[in-house]
């Protein structure tokens, strides 16, 4: 009697009018021996992106941000050295060569700033040009030998990957009666009108006027119905014709619904630590160096000086269109990332679709944004795309494993639980991303370089990377730490590791501590832990069921589970939960997937009573409880998440009010002067970091006693007060409204402080008397 096959190949099973190819000696669809064809859009778009990339690199060297240039710099550094590498990989413009321009870009651009800032030579105009230039003269190279093979028919450079499904190219032309199937129709429709409704209704929405829920609290309600559309969308048609263009037109306004509704919603760039970045940057950008003993953070200046090279070389001066686009940008990216992941484990599947919609619906970590955090997560991301995609390249997707050997060859227990069935990859494309993906990360931040490591241990493990890309990973962070972080190890070393292992401050701090302000804000934070939960729980019960059907399990745990052991070593200033969702995401949302029982509805093989495997084809009966299931979770996890992330804008989104007073206070400031804000939620610091003094009050002077005793203690020359401020102490900790014009009415009142400018929507800008 035949064997039935794992769950994890159950996307193999061709569909009624396809053209699916053997998986033998090659990726599901492509054989072994196919040659390459280096299609005309690639030729377009390297010829397109190298005379921009020569051009802009003669303006970065003769006059940078000249006729207006600055935005289109900021663009091609952001696409074109990482599309300069792409072009020697790819051999069309797909999934994976966006991946890569847009990851390796990102890397490249860390690689860069960071070599310079350490061997002392700072002259950002200098080395972007010489790396835009090789950039530009790889992509001119490229497209000129493609255009003169015209037809290259020669051994493909890397993975290619196969234009499936010509029935539902074709489907265009078929005529007008197969418009009128409703199946084909109505997810088309109901994308356009979620993508209308978000378009109109979302912008202009003014954070003063914000509770304590945050965005929830201006959204219209029709902005809600869009999300849902946009979920009636997906799923419909994910049982209906499953175009790749429809299906990628909804991951895309996804990835834009979830990562740009702030963006699109708040007109100034949100969220203070953002803005302290830019000033980082910024003095980086001048400086040529980081400042020694001010701030932990420069330690890992790789992404500060990346962006002090952006300032230089584009000319930019007001930095708000760079906040605010950020987390889109690189939400994008990571999402990209995701895609290439989930494809390598189900193949080109609706499984691979749903892994992607859960992977963003459920990321409401908000650390996309203007951080090294956000850069280096965007970079993690699109190496671990590029190393799954060649794995799984020679043989079958990274969900299946093959039985434990025995005899001779038999291995531990360990190994046989993630066992695979072909050598992983060892391809100079998974090589090229996994070190340069190293040295980019090490310098730029603590923490992401150890989560990918540990997400590439298991397949160094099942043999998909080479062994040594965990290890090589590992000594290049311990080798930034003996070097660069040296400084911050030797003064920080016992706050750092003394809580190792306490799991009960480390639960205190990343749980206990976020339930404060009103009864709206604490049940968002309950629905944060809720969906976390539930969303671990979906995963477990997907590796179980992986683990029954053969799949290769383990590395499906380490990636859903061990990240949060993160947490229990660490509580990192009580975010060490969230920084742990954000690498745990890949596996949970693979595990969800995987969770999906068999449905006819998804073109998947279900069994018979006799134990025979019959191909879902054409009009399959639909699983309703499985579709329903599937669009119920998707809806609940997106309508959650993008609460949960608009959760906070009442005080991190800034108005032109508090852009203004931060200006004016500024300009009351001399070398050497004291700038304090009464709250760290300001868009302050974002200026003359090493010249001026600058920090918050919020933790010497408790906000809850409003003490002005203690402000007058420490003795700043300047104080800023804005309206974030004032919302952040009403919502955060229940305070009264009038509570900072109070505060600064005493502060007044005491004769040491004279207000110099007050806009009467809560920005005041207080001097001392003796200043």
């Amino acid at each position: 009697m035949t064997s039935s096959p794992p769950e994890s190949q159950l996307d193999a099973t061709p569909r009624e009018g396809g053209d699916r190819l053997p998986r033998q000696g090659g990726r599901a669809g492509v054989p072994a021996d196919r040659p390459g064809r280096t299609s005309p859009a690639l030729v377009v778009v390297a010829g397109l992106l190298g005379l921009t990339g020569a051009v802009l690199t003669a303006l970065v060297v003769g006059r940078p941000g000249a006729a207006g240039s600055g935005p289109l710099t900021v663009v091609w550094w952001l696409l074109g050295p990482g599309a300069a590498l792409a072009v020697w990989w790819r051999r069309r413009v797909d999934l994976l060569f966006a991946v890569v321009a847009a990851g390796g870009s990102l890397a490249v651009l860390l690689l860069l700033a960071q070599t310079m800032l350490s061997a002392g030579a700072w002259d950002p105009r200098v080395g972007a040009g010489i790396t835009g230039a090789l950039a530009a003269l790889s992509l001119l190279v490229r497209a000129g030998v493609a255009w003169s093979l015209r037809a290259d028919t020669s051994a493909p450079l890397g993975l290619e990957v196969a234009r499936r499904r010509p029935a539902a190219r074709t489907a265009g032309r078929r005529g007008a009666a197969e418009l009128r199937d409703v199946r084909r129709v109505l997810p088309v429709a109901a994308l356009v009108v979620a993508v209308v409704l978000w378009l109109v209704l979302v912008p202009g929405q003014d954070p003063a006027r914000m509770g304590p829920t945050g965005l929830l609290s201006t959204l219209s309600p029709l902005v809600w119905l869009a999300y849902v559309l946009l979920v009636a969308a997906a799923v419909g048609e994910l049982v209906g014709a499953r175009r790749p263009l429809v299906l990628g037109a909804v991951t895309l306004a996804l990835v834009v619904g979830v990562f740009g509704v702030q963006s699109y919603a708040l007109a100034d760039g949100r969220n203070p630590v953002g803005w302290l970045h830019w000033g980082f940057a910024s003095q980086i950008a001048t400086d040529g160096h980081g400042l020694t003993n001010y701030d932990s953070r420069y330690s890992w200046p790789g992404f500060f000086a990346a962006a002090g090279v952006l300032r230089t070389i584009a000319a930019v001066g007001d930095p708000t269109e760079i906040l605010r686009w950020t987390p889109l940008w690189f939400g994008a990216v990571g999402s990209a990332g995701a895609v290439a992941v989930t494809r390598a484990f189900f193949g080109p599947g609706p499984r691979a679709w749903i892994a992607t919609w859960v992977f963003v619906a459920g990321n409401w970590v908000g650390q996309e944004y203007f951080s090294p955090q956000g850069a280096t997560w965007a970079v993690a991301m699109a190496v671990l795309g590029v190393v799954c995609t060649c794995a799984a390249a020679t043989g079958e997707p990274l969900s299946v494993r093959r039985r434990r050997p025995t005899g001779p060859d038999r291995i531990s227990p360990l190994r046989a639980a993630a066992w695979t069935a072909e050598p992983g990859a060892r391809s100079w494309a998974a090589t090229v991303a996994v070190v340069l993906g190293a040295f980019a990360l090490a310098p730029s931040h603590q923490l992401t370089p150890l989560f990918l490591a540990l997400l590439l241990v298991p397949l160094a493990l099942t043999r998909r990377v080479p062994r040594w890309a965990p290890v090589f990973v590992l000594a290049v962070v311990l080798l930034w730490w003996a070097t660069g972080a040296r400084s911050f190890w030797m003064n920080y070393w016992a706050s750092m590791f003394g809580a190792v292992g306490d799991v009960s401050a480390s639960l205190t701090e990343n749980v206990g501590d976020r339930f404060s302000g009103s009864q709206a804000r604490q049940l968002i934070i309950f629905t944060r832990l809720v969906s976390v939960a539930a969303l671990g729980l979906v995963a477990v019960i997907g590796i179980l069921r992986w683990r029954r059907t053969g799949g290769a399990w383990l590395t499906l745990t380490v990636w859903a589970l061990l990240p949060f052991g993160m947490a229990a070593l660490q509580p990192y200033g009580g975010e060490m939960l969230m920084r742990s969702l954000f690498f745990a995401l890949p596996g949970l949302a693979i595990g969800a997937a995987a969770a999906l029982p068999r449905c006819a509805a998804f073109g998947e093989a279900v069994p018979s009573r006799r134990g025979a495997h019959t191909a879902a084809r054409g009009r399959s009966r639909l699983r309703v409880p499985a579709v329903a299931l599937t669009a119920a979770g998707l809806g609940c996890l997106l309508l959650s998440t993008v609460v949960i992330k608009g959760q906070n804008d009442s005080y991190y989104g800034f108005t032109d009010s508090d852009l203004a007073a931060t200006r004016a206070a500024y300009a009351q400031t001399s070398p050497g002067d004291f700038l304090a804000t009464v709250a760290a939620s300001s868009p302050a610091r974002s200026q003359r970091i090493g010249v001026v003094r600058q920090r918050s009050l919020q933790g010497p002077c408790p906000l809850r006693t409003i003490d002005v005793a203690c402000i007058e203690e420490l003795s700043p020359d300047v104080v800023l007060a804005t309206r974030s401020q004032a919302a952040f102490g009403t919502v955060t900790l229940g305070l009264p409204a009038d509570w900072l014009s109070t505060l600064t009415a005493g502060l007044v009142a005491t004769g040491d402080y004279r207000s110099v400018y007050d806009d009467g929507a809560g920005g005041q800008v207080l001097v001392a008397t003796g200043s």
